[in-house]
């Protein structure tokens, strides 16, 4: 028993060295990174050892904003560029032109693991793995990207015009129905069926059906996903919480992924064999896909894993922001009546009573487009992004390390009056062409769909798509904005409309 109890000792005393000897690293690591950026403004850190991190996290909990006004508020303090502590690592805010350009047009400023790691697996299930949001290494992602490249070229997208128009089409026959100007309707949740059933007929001719059908599984599949990322991020250390509430979470987002990356598989694997048989197969963009792919033979880049993590992608990339963009931009539309007035007579005008909208069509939309834009210039899905510096990056008097996180965020620079005049206001007009060859202030100031080589693939699908939704509805409906909702952003990995955009809706006469 005594040498029981001695050994105890022995094993209890080194743990308590190692302890002291990692808590003695880590001090020693906040001080060389307190010292490292003394010459960089930023907040006040909430404690030595934990930095910003709780003052971060609980702007949600506590003042109910995103953490993009956070950082505009911020931003407002202590200028464009600044700095924060994450225990003891640093993360630098940049909202300057100039950083902007040289870490999204240069690939060699990677994205961080640390961050996409939770989008690549999720509570340890792999869920977007090495897709194309998702792939960190830049050559690996470059040959996966010409891969895809042409399954999103605007060609091939105007020769799907017809299945646009006709998942537009079943939304506005599901919404007759409740056009009494009684019934409230959430917007956002019919938004989110739409693009789920147009991006799944158009990418992958698989008939989801989540239009005016509450049972169908998608939609609550990617909310769990989504929800899942969001947790992940906000808590890191969520994963190893034994309490029965969070294995609940965790055990409803691994199950909502493995739903969707089974259906993939499935469905990759049917088309496959369809090909090979010789059958008939629908033209689209995984017909495109597996043309360039030549079926995932001797290709160790895009095995059937890479291209589960791809059809993955595409859906939770693509679904989610043009739902948000088309709520916010419905919202907007309420708020303002005057951009709506202006709007409608654009939509009338343009299209008329045409049943179908042609691609040349979508080119007259002049104010439609100006009113997107501006709607994501204030209410982006997506907030910015984050590079890892490759090499330091001189701003005035500052000069940003090599190997640090920076983020850009355009949410927060289309709020300032550097380069938008009024930013605060709704005001598509300030879209308008130029007409002279200057280029606007906000060049590199405006990138809701980033810019440079990793520039959402998807943006021609996205604009096209809601300007053929936004367009069908405009012509069927009056929309009637419930006032009394909050002004409140919910932040659930993408932006939107806490209330969800409700509204009382008539058809037009």
């Amino acid at each position: 028993m005594g040498m029981f109890l001695v050994i105890v000792g022995y094993v209890l005393a080194l743990l308590a060295t190692m302890l002291g000897i990692g808590l003695v690293v880590f001090v020693i690591s906040i001080l060389r990174t307190e010292h490292r950026y003394r010459d960089f403004p930023g907040p006040k850190r909430d404690s030595f050892l934990l930095g910003n991190i709780l003052s971060i996290m609980g702007t949600k909990e506590t003042l109910g904003q995103p953490f993009g006004m956070l950082m505009y508020t911020l931003t407002l303090e202590h200028g464009p560029v600044f700095w924060m502590r994450i225990f003891s690592r640093a993360h630098i805010i940049a909202s300057v032109p100039e950083v902007v350009k040289e870490l999204l047009l240069n690939s060699r400023h990677i994205k961080p693991l640390r961050f996409y790691h939770h989008f690549q697996y999720m509570f340890g299930t792999r869920f977007m793995g090495t897709g194309l949001v998702s792939e960190i290494n830049h050559e690996k992602w470059f040959h996966k990207r010409a891969i895809i490249n042409p399954a999103f070229r605007r060609k091939y997208l105007i020769g799907m015009m017809e299945k646009f128009n006709s998942e537009s089409e079943n939304l506005c026959e599901h919404l007759v129905s409740k056009a009494d100007g009684q019934t409230e309707v959430e917007m956002l949740d019919e938004f989110n069926n739409v693009t789920l059933d147009v991006i799944a007929n158009v990418a992958f001719s698989m008939p989801t059906g989540a239009i005016g059908d509450p049972s169908c599984p998608f939609p609550a599949a990617f909310n769990a996903c989504l929800r899942g990322m969001q947790t992940m991020i906000e808590q890191p250390f969520h994963m190893y919480d034994p309490r029965s509430k969070t294995r609940k979470v965790r055990n409803e987002s691994r199950e909502a992924v493995n739903f969707v990356r089974e259906t993939g598989r499935q469905h990759i694997k049917e088309r496959i064999e369809a090909r090979q048989r010789g059958d008939h197969v629908p033209h689209d963009i995984l017909n495109v896909i597996l043309d360039c792919a030549n079926d995932l033979v001797d290709d160790k880049d895009f095995t059937m894993e890479n291209m589960v993590d791809e059809f993955t992608t595409i859906f939770a990339a693509g679904q989610e922001t043009t739902s948000d963009l088309l709520s916010f931009t419905i919202q907007q539309l309420g708020r303002n009546p005057e951009v709506a007035k202006k709007l409608q007579a654009e939509v009338d005008e343009v299209l008329g009573q045409k049943s179908y909208i042609e691609y040349e069509d979508l080119a007259k939309l002049e104010y439609m487009m100006m009113v997107f834009k501006e709607t994501l210039r204030l209410y982006p899905p997506v907030i910015g992004t984050t590079r890892v510096t490759a090499h330091p990056i001189k701003y005035k008097d500052l000069t940003i390390p090599a190997g640090v996180e920076v983020s850009v965020l355009h949410s927060v620079m289309a709020r300032m009056e550097e380069y938008f005049d009024d930013p605060l206001l709704f005001n598509p007009d300030r879209f308008k062409p130029r007409e002279d060859d200057k280029l606007p202030r906000h060049i590199y100031a405006f990138f809701p769909f980033s810019i440079g080589q990793r520039s959402c693939i998807g943006q021609q699908f996205a604009l096209i798509e809601a300007r053929v939704i936004l367009g069908k509805l405009l012509q069927r409906f009056e929309f009637h904005f419930n006032q009394s909702q909050r002004t409140v952003i919910l932040d659930e990995l993408t932006l939107k409309p806490l209330d969800k955009c409700k509204n009382y809706l008539t058809l037009r006469v």
